[in-house]
């Protein structure tokens, strides 16, 4: 699919795998993309917390207590805006273990990848 910039990728993919009144797991500190829209959808944001402390790494146990059966998917951004934090390894495979044990599926912002991770 084809957008006009990240906006309508993102917007396309809310309105693909969610229905009024499903949930979004979103950054506390992030990317306000789904903040903004979700309520005018009739979508739910719901707010995970970052390790402010350890490099803005998600909370995940956090974000496992926000996991309702409206959860539609968990946003990530990698590198993260505003913070500029870049996910480790070892931090990123815990993202996808909380995915696979609580099913919820993410999307990844990852829109300068390749600025971090420059030949990949």
């Amino acid at each position: 699919m084809i957008n006009h910039g990240v906006n309508m990728g993102l917007f396309a993919i809310l309105m693909a795998f969610t229905n009024e009144g499903d949930e979004v797991l979103v950054p506390e500190v992030g990317y306000p993309f789904y903040q903004d829209v979700c309520p005018a959808m009739k979508r739910v944001a719901v707010p995970y917390k970052l390790k402010k402390h350890s490099n803005f790494d998600i909370d995940l146990e956090h974000a496992a207590s926000l996991v309702t059966p409206k959860t539609s998917f968990m946003y990530i951004i990698n590198p993260t805006n505003p913070t500029g934090t870049v996910f480790t390894r070892a931090h990123m495979q815990e993202i996808l273990d909380f995915s696979t044990k609580h099913e919820v599926p993410l999307v990844c912002d990852e829109v300068y990848f390749k600025m971090v991770y420059p030949g990949v």
